[in-house]
C-alpha cells in the first residue's frame, strides 16, 4: 500500500500540472461578452420602462441608471443567464430624462455612451407638444436608411422624438 501511495504522490508531483484547472478556467472567463443587438428601448410610461439587448453567450442582466449621466446610482438586476435580456424598471418619474448603462454581474458595463438615456413619458399628454416619428419599413440598415434617419435628426434640430411607430 505505501509503493502505491509513493508513486502516485511522485506521479502527481511531476506529471500533473496543478495549474490546469485554473488555465481551464481562465479560457472560459476569457470569453468575450459582445452586444449582438440593441439596447433597444420598449414599453415606455411615466414611471416605468423596458430595456433589451440580446448577447451572444449567456449571462446575466444588469442596469445602471440615473438622473445625473456622472452618476448612475441606481441598479436593477438579474442573475437568471440569458442571451435575450429585458429588465423592466419601475419607479420612475414622469417626463423626466435618465441616463443608463448595460451589462452584468461581472462586467460593470458592457457598452455606455452619452447617447445612451431615455425620457419617461409625462403624465398628462397635453403637459407639452409630444414628438411622432412614424416609420415603415426599415429596409436593410444600409446608406439610404441612415441618411433618412441623418435628415430627420437634421429636421428636428436635436429635438427629443417622443415616440417612435414602427
Amino acid at each position: 500500500m505505501r509503493i502505491v501511495l509513493l508513486w502516485f504522490l511522485i506521479f502527481s508531483v511531476f506529471f500533473l500540472d496543478p495549474k490546469a484547472s485554473c488555465c481551464q478556467q481562465k479560457k472560459i472567463e476569457e470569453i468575450d461578452v459582445k452586444i449582438t443587438r440593441g439596447p433597444y428601448l420598449q414599453c415606455v410610461t411615466p414611471g416605468s420602462i423596458i430595456i433589451q439587448w440580446r448577447t451572444n453567450i449567456p449571462t446575466s442582466s444588469k442596469v445602471f441608471y440615473g438622473i445625473d449621466s456622472d452618476n448612475l446610482d441606481r441598479v436593477h438586476q438579474t442573475a437568471i443567464q440569458s442571451t435575450d435580456h429585458q429588465l423592466r424598471i419601475t419607479g420612475l418619474h414622469p417626463d423626466t430624462k435618465y441616463s443608463y448603462e448595460i451589462g452584468n454581474e461581472d462586467l460593470v458595463d458592457l457598452h455606455f455612451d452619452s447617447s445612451y438615456y431615455f425620457i419617461t413619458s409625462p403624465k398628462e399628454i397635453h403637459d407639452r407638444p409630444v414628438k411622432i416619428w412614424v416609420l415603415g419599413d426599415f429596409g436593410t440598415g444600409d446608406h439610404v436608411a441612415r441618411n433618412v434617419k441623418r435628415a430627420y435628426y437634421k429636421y428636428m434640430d436635436n429635438k427629443h422624438t417622443d415616440v417612435w411607430l414602427m
